[in-house]
């Protein structure tokens, strides 16, 4: 049995640390953090891998998502399914490491999942689920807010739900 469905999807990650700050192919995880603020012409005191060490901030994903959805009748409660969907992606993200307010930006794009899941139907109308989701939103392009300097974002995830589905 195929089966059509609307969803609204919304993540949210915080962002504790990441790994090297490198601008044109050079690492500047050693200089002086001045090199970051337009203007600046004397040090900080402070490398740009110390400005950065303790990366806070958050990433948040909202997807709007079409997807459709193959049952696999095995004439019981139990119901596997697969499905694909096609869909849009917005991405927010915000980082401050040491409170320096480096990146606040978002980006929109199209995006696409696979799905398969395992539900029980406790009765006609409902049932339970438990389900795999890989969700591709491209790659979003974020701009800095402290320098001039563009941030790439390869937007994919993998999360498993759990859930109560009504059946109208």
């Amino acid at each position: 049995m195929v089966r059509l469905e609307i969803e609204y999807h919304q993540i949210g990650t915080d962002v504790d640390k990441h790994k090297g700050v490198n601008a044109a192919g050079i690492d500047l995880s050693l200089i002086d953090a001045g090199v970051l603020v337009a203007g600046t012409t004397s040090d900080l005191g402070v490398s740009v891998a110390g400005l950065v060490a303790n990366g806070q901030g958050e990433i948040e994903t909202s997807s709007l998502m079409i997807n459709a959805l193959y049952d696999f009748d095995l004439g019981s409660n139990w119901t596997p399914y697969v499905g694909v969907g096609i869909g849009w992606i917005e991405t927010d993200v915000t980082f401050s490491p040491s409170n320096v307010g480096v990146l606040r930006d978002s980006d929109e794009d199209f995006s696409y999942q696979l799905l398969a899941g395992l539900s029980y139907a406790i009765s006609e109308s409902v049932s339970v689920f438990l389900n795999y989701r890989y969700l591709d939103g491209g790659e979003a392009s974020l701009d800095a807010s402290l320098l001039p300097a563009n941030f790439k974002l390869e937007n994919v995830s993998q999360t498993f739900d759990l859930g109560i589905r009504f059946s109208f």
